[in-house]
């Protein structure tokens, strides 16, 4: 059976993953992911979680129709409650929203120190999820920006650490993206800028005063970031 060939928001996430580290897949859908990571060698087990009977057979078929079944175990559970201690380095919890992702973690956190690793990717709300990591002391490790099918993607890999201050720079921004200065990140910051000019302008006839504060708030901050390290570095 030939490899899976993963899209780029999964593809990065593999690239980031430490090579054999034992990998849970949090929300695996097609199992996908779990069957990449396996396939190529960059774990040497996967559990693959599911909540839903649907989604966890369409797993558990793939799993067997590309032959993974002796490194890869699919189990039915919410979250994080199938992982058992020591089972696994690093939890993946990607495609979900911001407030379920840390729904998850808070259901988890007598897990939380049983795992060593957290790659994170969260569809919305990422400045509330952001926020929730750094007041319960995650360390953030990395955070990347991906681009697919005209979509951007925030991609972090945080750990369990100790109490660090914190800014409103980084909670919108990011703590580590904040300093990158790559091409994507440019295009990033952009055009969450653009939305917010967009969604400022939808706020002013609404007449919602809050909802404008709290735009011009976010946009003071990603102006600043955006001309410091992208418009002031080119004069």
């Amino acid at each position: 059976m030939k490899n899976i060939i993963l899209k780029e928001r999964l593809r990065k996430i593999a690239e980031i993953i430490p090579l054999n580290s034992k990998v849970a897949d949090i929300g695996a859908d097609h199992a996908y992911l779990p069957i990449f990571l396996v396939k190529n060698n960059i774990s040497p087990y996967v559990i693959a979680v599911e909540a839903k009977w649907g989604p966890y057979k369409r797993a558990l078929n793939n799993v067997q129709k590309y032959e993974c079944e002796e490194k890869i175990e699919v189990r039915l559970g919410r979250g994080l409650e199938p992982i058992l201690p020591g089972e696994i380095d690093l939890a993946v919890i990607a495609g979900m929203g911001g407030e379920t992702i840390k729904e998850i973690l808070m259901e988890s956190k007598g897990k939380l120190e049983i795992i060593q690793s957290f790659i994170l990717q969260p569809m919305k709300n990422l400045c509330k999820l952001r926020k929730f990591l750094l007041e319960n002391y995650f360390e953030f490790k990395d955070e990347v920006v991906v681009k697919e099918e005209e979509k951007f993607y925030e991609i972090w890999r945080v750990e369990k650490g100790k109490s660090k201050g914190f800014d409103d720079i980084d909670i919108i921004v990011g703590p580590i993206l904040k300093n990158k200065r790559e091409e994507i990140i440019k295009e990033y910051l952009k055009f969450r800028i653009d939305k917010l000019e967009e969604n400022y302008r939808l706020s002013i006839k609404g007449q919602n005063k809050l909802k404008q504060e709290e735009i011009l708030k976010k946009l003071k901050i990603l102006m600043e970031v955006y001309t410091d390290a992208f418009l002031c570095n080119n004069n």
